[in-house]
């Protein structure tokens, strides 16, 4: 199974009126594995074009990522502390694996400066990757070019460091 193709598209026509706030459920099922997984959705109107200068007709893309796992990430200068917890019960997930993905991790040559950006969570659901080579490859917009990957049994939950947009 490909997961990597669009899923499909569907039109719906939202209840109400025109130009009020509205919720409208989007079924993400067919895009997910097992109930679990990542989905960029991209919603906008029918007839909508590049001419329209009506901002709030514009397209809206979301990441959507539906997962067990819960996610924190504590860094400071030189050290970065995840801590992966179940969003079941809050209670400590060990044997995760977190990885640091960076933007300028080309930049490092070191096999063991990128095998260092990983490491596996303990009972108490904290692990502890070294991120000095990544941090020395990515200077100085660090915070924005760095994210978090926690997997664990199939399951995968990702988290952007630093200020995003939406």
């Amino acid at each position: 199974e490909d997961r990597h193709q669009e899923p499909g598209r569907e039109s719906v026509e939202p209840e109400g009126e025109r130009d009020a706030l509205t919720s409208v459920p989007i079924d993400l099922t067919p895009a997910l594995s097992g109930g679990l997984g990542h989905v960029l959705v991209i919603v906008e109107p029918t007839q909508w074009s590049y001419d329209d200068e009506n901002w709030a007709n514009r397209p809206r893309a979301r990441w959507v990522q539906v997962t067990r796992l819960g996610l924190s990430v504590f860094a400071d200068a030189g050290s970065v502390t995840a801590w992966v917890t179940s969003l079941a019960d809050g209670k400590p997930i060990g044997g995760a694996t977190v990885s640091v993905l960076a933007s300028g991790v080309e930049a490092v040559t070191s096999a063991e400066a990128v095998a260092g950006a990983e490491a596996v969570s303990g009972a108490d659901g904290l692990a502890s990757p070294d991120i000095a080579a990544l941090t020395a490859a990515s200077a100085p917009r660090i915070e924005s070019e760095l994210a978090f990957l926690a997997t664990k049994d199939g399951d995968a939950c990702l988290l952007p460091l630093g200020w995003g947009y939406g």
